[in-house]
C-alpha cells in the first residue's frame, strides 16, 4: 500500500491462535504485533464447500490462459500470414479497394471476435467487447500508442522497509523473517475488556442461505452467563447479483428483515460477482459505503454509519473453530488501529504473458489483448481478499481521504 501519511506496508503475518480458517489473513500494516512461534499459529475458520466453490468460479472465467503458450517469432510470422490476390484490388475506387483491403486483413479479427462472442449471452455485452477491441485496433491505424502503452506510475513509497526478492534475499534474511514480520505504528490505542470489543463481520455470499444463516448464529452465539457482558456483533452481508443468487437473497432478506445487527445489503447494491474480475472488489467496496453510509443510495433510511473496532471480511462458506470469545481476546491484544492482511512480501513485476486488457460483462471476463509491463516505480503485491481492519483503515479506503477516484478510475 502506498499512503501519503500512514505507513502502510505490505507484509504477511501469521498471528493466529483463533482468528480465521478459509483464506483469511494475516496480516499488514503498520500497527501490529507477532506471535513469537509462528508454527503455533492457526486460523480459525474453516473454509466449507471450498472445492465445489473453486469449481463454479473456474466455470466464470471466459478464457483459460494457463495453458496458453506465446509461440516464437517465426512461428508467430507464419500464423499472421496473408495472401492477398492484387486482382481483388484492381481499379481507381480507392474507397472500395480499400474495403476489399480490410476484409483481408480482419479475416482473423473476425475468428476472434466469433471466439469472444460464444461467452457472451447479451448484445450489450458483445458491444462493449467491440467497443474496447477497437481501442488496439484503432490505435494501430491511426499509428499511436496502444492502450496502457505509455501508462505508468510514478508514485513515491513511504514505507520505510526495504524491498526484497525471494531469490536474492540478504544474509541474514530468510523467507520465513520476511513474510513473518510486524509493524508498529506511534498512537496504539488498546480496549480493556475484550467483551466490549464491537466486531463488524462483512460476508459475501451466492448461495445457501441456511449455510449463512449458520455462520451467523454462530458468531453471535454466547453462554448465557455471558449475553449481557458482550457487546454483540454486527452483520454485513452482501449477496450474489446473479439470478441463481436471486433466492437466497429472497430468503436471507425475509430472515433478518426485523433483526437489528444484520444488515443484508440492498438489491441496488448487490453486484454480480466474477471470480477474479473487479467486481469482487466492487462487492467490497459496496458493504464498506454503506457500513460508513457514504450517501442517501448507501444509507438504506439510516442516518449515520455502523459502529464497530474491528471490520472482519469473509466468505460466506467459512466457519469458526475457535470460540467467540477467543476470537475477541486475540483481536484485543493488538491495538485497535491494527489491521491484518495476508500479502506476498515480493514485488511483481506481471510480464506480457500474465499482463491483460480485460472486459467484464455477462458474469464472465473477456480477454481483449496483451498489455506491456506496467511502467514506473510501483511494485505490485499479491495477497488474499480475506481481511481484518480497523475503523480507521476502512473509512480511509472508503472516503479515500476526500478524493473519490484515490484508489479506482474509470
Amino acid at each position: 500500500m502506498l499512503s501519503r501519511n500512514k505507513s502502510l506496508l505490505l507484509g504477511s503475518l501469521w498471528i493466529w491462535e483463533v482468528i480465521f480458517l478459509c483464506v483469511l489473513p494475516t496480516c499488514i500494516t503498520a500497527q501490529i504485533e507477532t506471535c513469537e512461534d509462528s508454527d503455533s499459529c492457526k486460523w480459525a475458520f474453516l473454509n466449507e464447500n471450498a472445492e465445489e466453490e473453486e469449481d463454479d468460479e473456474e466455470e466464470e472465467i471466459g478464457e483459460d490462459l494457463d495453458d496458453y503458450v506465446y509461440p516464437f517469432h517465426y512461428d508467430v510470422m507464419e500464423m499472421v500470414e496473408t495472401e492477398v490476390d492484387p486482382m481483388d484490388l484492381e481499379g481507381d475506387d480507392m474507397r472500395a479497394i480499400s474495403f476489399t483491403s480490410v476484409d483481408y486483413i480482419s479475416d482473423l479479427m473476425q475468428q476472434r471476435m466469433e471466439e469472444l462472442f460464444k461467452n457472451t449471452k447479451t448484445a450489450e455485452c458483445r458491444a462493449l467487447i467491440t467497443e474496447h477491441m477497437a481501442k488496439f485496433v484503432n490505435s494501430l491505424a491511426l499509428e499511436i500508442s496502444h492502450p496502457f502503452q505509455e501508462f505508468g506510475l510514478e508514485l513515491t513509497n513511504e514505507c520505510p522497509e526495504p524491498v526484497h526478492h525471494f531469490n536474492k534475499l540478504p544474509k541474514g534474511m530468510t523467507r520465513e523473517k520476511l513474510m513473518n514480520r510486524s509493524y508498529r505504528a506511534k498512537e496504539k490505542t488498546f480496549i480493556d475488556k475484550p467483551s466490549k470489543l464491537k466486531l463488524l463481520y462483512v460476508i459475501l455470499a451466492h448461495d445457501k442461505p441456511e449455510q449463512v444463516s449458520r455462520l451467523i448464529d454462530t458468531l453471535q452465539s454466547e453462554p448465557k452467563y455471558m449475553k449481557s457482558k458482550v457487546v454483540p456483533p454486527t452483520f454485513v452481508v452482501h449477496i450474489d447479483n446473479k439470478v441463481r443468487s436471486d433466492e437466497t437473497f429472497r430468503v436471507l432478506s425475509e430472515m433478518y428483515a426485523e433483526i437489528d445487527n444484520v444488515h443484508i445489503l440492498p438489491d441496488g447494491l448487490r453486484v454480480s460477482v466474477v471470480w477474479g474480475a473487479f467486481s469482487m472488489v466492487e462487492a467490497t467496496l459496496n458493504c464498506l459505503k454503506y457500513i460508513f453510509c457514504v450517501d442517501e443510495r448507501f444509507c438504506s433510511g439510516r442516518k449515520e454509519a455502523l459502529s464497530f473496532d474491528k471490520l472482519i471480511h469473509m466468505a460466506g462458506n467459512t466457519y469458526p473453530i475457535k470460540p467467540n470469545k477467543e476470537i475477541r481476546e486475540k483481536l484485543s491484544k493488538y491495538p485497535l488501529e491494527a489491521n491484518f492482511l495476508y500479502t506476498n512480501m515480493e514485488p511483481l513485476k506481471p510480464s506480457p504473458d500474465s499482463w491483460h486488457y480485460f472486459v467484464e460483462c455477462d458474469d464472465a471476463l473477456h480477454r481483449i489483448y496483451r498489455l506491456q509491463s506496467l511502467r514506473g516505480n510501483v511494485g505490485l503485491y499479491t495477497g488474499s481478499q480475506w481481511f481484518v481492519m480497523s475503523h480507521e483503515f476502512a473509512e480511509y479506503i472508503t472516503r479515500g481521504l476526500g478524493e473519490p477516484n484515490r484508489y479506482v478510475q474509470n
